[in-house]
């Protein structure tokens, strides 16, 4: 399997856009990140520079010496876990983010479990999957400000959180969801 890229192009904020066919990354001194990407295909495992698969869902590394990764994209299976954790060439990275788009419109997945480590949705993250109906949280990492725009617009599902993060609900109707009783 190949992967065609084009070069990113740098932004006035000295971050990178995202472009067609592949992804960008860009860092800043507060330690933030973001990250982005034109999509991907399946494969079990493909290794395309700081992008790779696991099953046919796309990581990338956002930072290899803090040992961080990113969902960028993914098929939508019926049920997506997101894991705290992922290995990848004998080293293991802390899952914290989930990249604006990643499941955009997937009209297969029907429950998500997100991962204790993530700390940021990007915007549209699961924007218009309008079949998916349980959403588990089991971190209390989120912030209002690290859920992007319209990151669950679409979407009215169960939501189960961890014990005492009840002003998730809030934060995520703002975001687009409308929660399931």
């Amino acid at each position: 399997m190949q992967k065609t890229e084009k070069k990113p192009e740098k932004t006035s904020t000295g971050g990178y856009s995202s472009y067609s066919g592949g992804a960008s990354v860009a860092t800043s001194s507060g330690g933030s990140y973001s990250v982005s990407s034109g999509g991907g295909g399946g494969g079990s495992s493909y290794d395309g520079g700081n992008t790779f698969f696991i099953k046919n869902v796309e990581y990338r590394i956002v930072s290899e010496k803090k040992k961080i990764a990113a969902l960028v994209w993914t098929s939508g299976k019926k049920t997506m876990i997101i894991p705290a954790l992922i290995k990848h060439k004998k080293k293991t990275y802390k899952v914290v983010g989930i990249d604006a788009r990643a499941f955009r419109e997937s009209r297969g997945v029907r429950s998500v479990t997100i991962g204790k480590n993530v700390k940021m949705i990007r915007k549209q993250a699961f924007a218009g999957c309008s079949k998916l109906r349980n959403i588990t949280i089991q971190g209390e990492n989120l912030t209002g400000k690290n859920i992007g725009k319209d990151a669950f617009k679409g979407v009215k599902a169960k939501l189960i959180l961890p014990e005492g993060c009840e002003e998730y609900k809030k934060m995520l109707r703002a975001k687009g969801l409308r929660i399931r009783k």
